[in-house]
C-alpha cells in the first residue's frame, strides 16, 4: 500500500535507531506516509505492527490528526501482557492536545492498562492548569505502575514546594517499597535543586 502511493524508503519501514542493526539514516518517508497509516491503524490485528504504525506516527506533525487512530489502537492492545501498549501509549501522548484532556484522565485512571499508562501519565504535566490533572496525578503517585512517571509529572504541575508535603507522606506510607525510594528520589532533587539556587 505504500508503495503503491509512492511513499520513499519503505524498506526502511519500522527501522527505528533503537534496532543496533540500523543505525544508518532511514529513507523511509513519515511525513508522506502518515495519513496511510494513520487510516491503516484502525484495521491492524497484530500488536507488533500496532507498535511499529504508532512509531512512525510519534512526530509534531503527526498531531492532531493521528490522535483517534492511537487512541483506538492503545484501547485495543494497552494492558495486554507482551503486547506493544506502552508504545503506543507513548505516541497516543504525543497526539494528544488540551482538547484530550478528559480522555487521558480516564485511560490514566484505569488500571487494566498497566504499565502502559506510563507515557501519557507523564505527558499530563503538559496541561497543568486543566480541571482534574493535579488531583489525577496526586492519585497516581500511589499506583506502582506509574509511580515514577507521576511522581515526575506532579512536580511539574504543582511546583517543587507543594509537592514536599505529599512525598514525605509517600516516603512515610509506603516505606521499604519503590514508591518510597522514587519520593526519596525526587525530595533528594528538591533539595539539590534548592541548595544550587542559594549559592547561586
Amino acid at each position: 500500500m505504500l508503495t503503491s502511493q509512492g511513499v520513499a524508503g519503505v524498506e526502511d519501514f519500522g527501522r527505528f535507531v533503537s534496532n543496533v542493526s540500523f543505525f544508518g539514516a532511514s529513507a523511509f518517508d513519515e511525513r508522506a506516509a502518515m495519513t496511510i497509516l494513520i487510516n491503516a491503524l484502525p484495521r491492524v490485528r497484530d500488536a507488533r505492527l500496532a507498535d511499529t504504525i504508532a512509531s512512525h506516527l510519534r512526530r509534531p506533525w503527526a498531531r492532531p490528526a493521528a490522535y483517534e487512530s492511537l487512541l483506538d489502537a492503545f484501547k485495543r492492545f494497552g494492558g495486554r501482557n507482551g503486547s506493544s501498549g506502552w508504545s503506543i501509549g507513548d505516541s497516543l501522548a504525543s497526539a494528544a492536545t488540551a482538547n484530550n484532556v478528559a480522555t487521558l484522565l480516564g485511560l490514566v485512571s484505569d488500571p487494566h492498562y498497566g504499565e502502559d499508562r506510563q507515557m501519557i501519565v507523564y505527558s499530563l504535566h503538559r496541561y497543568k492548569s486543566a480541571d482534574g490533572v493535579a488531583a489525577t496525578l496526586q492519585i497516581l503517585t500511589r499506583d506502582p505502575d506509574v509511580s515514577r512517571h507521576a511522581i515526575s509529572a506532579y512536580r511539574r504541575v504543582v511546583g517543587d514546594a507543594a509537592a514536599r508535603g505529599h512525598l514525605e507522606t509517600l516516603r512515610k506510607d509506603f516505606k521499604g517499597t519503590a514508591i518510597a525510594k522514587q519520593a526519596e528520589e525526587s525530595l533528594r532533587k528538591i533539595d539539590n535543586k534548592s541548595r544550587k539556587s542559594i549559592s547561586s
